[in-house]
């Protein structure tokens, strides 16, 4: 993050990309005034200082480095609490990145000094057409403490699932749940 010499701050695209939907957020949340709509010294205002300290501090927590990519995977499954999901089942999209130093396999170009991402992808369709779940949350959860517990060279996994087919008004690709884990974090949580 650099200043631009008129008071402007830049920062990363991926930071801003993030740091966007905090932004929504704290404007939703201090904003409004509560006696007559939008407080004049906040409204359309983009940055603040406090707000970007929590940005970045949220940012430093996305794992960096090398990772494993796995999109758009789909599944069938049962996960749910209503009856007509257990019974007839849905469509689930999983995406998975798994952090993991991949200098070792980009310089042998052998298998051997990596995990292959068709282990995690087996990892994900066991899961999402196994044993059904109340939840999305679980599901995600579960990929990613066996991917970690499978692949001891593995430091972080991001989950994300997705339900494209879900009751709600209106159009929508799909509602899901992101987590991450990190090595050192699991089994704490």
């Amino acid at each position: 993050m650099t200043s631009s010499g008129n008071g402007e701050f830049v920062i990363p695209r991926t930071l801003a990309l993030f740091s966007g939907n905090v932004i929504s957020m704290y404007h939703s949340l201090f904003d409004y005034d509560f006696f007559g709509g939008f407080c004049p010294v906040f409204d359309g205002a983009l940055l603040k200082p406090t707000l970007l300290l929590v940005a970045v501090a949220a940012y430093t927590e996305i794992p960096k480095g090398d990772k494993l990519i796995l999109r758009g995977l789909k599944f069938h499954g049962y996960h749910g609490v209503h009856p007509e999901e257990r019974v007839l089942g849905q469509k689930f999209l999983v995406d998975v990145d798994a952090w993991m130093d991949l200098q070792a396999a980009g310089n042998s170009d052998d298998l051997s000094d990596t995990v292959s991402y068709t282990a995690i992808y087996r990892i994900s369709k066991e899961i999402v057409e196994g044993t059904p779940h109340n939840l999305i949350e679980s599901v995600a959860q579960l990929i990613a403490s066996t991917t970690l517990s499978k692949f001891p060279e593995i430091s972080a996994v991001r989950v994300q699932v997705g339900k494209p087919h879900v009751a709600v008004i209106g159009p929508i690709d799909y509602l899901g749940v992101e987590i991450i884990r990190h090595r050192k974090n699991e089994g704490q949580s």
